[in-house]
């Protein structure tokens, strides 16, 4: 891949590198060189509230409502014991705090019942188990 510098040159850079699905590219720029180092290094565990519609349903009432979720990256690993086992090292994202959500379904009848739920106001990786 050819990059422009500073001063209007280009210069070759080196392939970018091929990072695994636990991984992510990082460039670290080196004074004096053109071309940035790319590297793989291990993802950190990025695990957040996201939003998304939903149509609840509860039978002859529904709505559509914007409900928080959990979703992101977290570690996992499988390894070796010394006792002779693999032993799986697994976090998962999941909610942490969590709090009431109430809103309001229209009924087919006419009619409105109020619904509530929990819902994640945190997410953090925790142990899948």
């Amino acid at each position: 891949m050819f990059i422009s510098c500073s001063l209007g040159s280009k210069c070759k850079c080196s392939s970018v590198p091929t990072c695994s699905s636990t991984q992510e590219l990082v460039t670290v720029n080196v004074s004096g060189q053109c071309c940035p180092n790319l590297k793989c290094v291990k993802k950190k565990n990025d695990c957040n509230v996201v939003y998304s519609t939903v149509t609840v349903q509860k039978g002859q009432c529904s709505a559509q409502v914007q409900i928080p979720s959990c979703s992101g990256f977290c570690s996992s690993s499988q390894i070796f014991t010394p006792e002779g086992k693999w032993e799986s090292q697994c976090s998962c994202c999941k909610k942490g705090k969590v709090t009431p959500m109430s809103f309001t379904l229209n009924c087919k009848n006419g009619k409105t019942k109020s619904y509530s739920i929990n819902v994640p106001q945190t997410c953090n990786c925790q142990s899948c188990n």
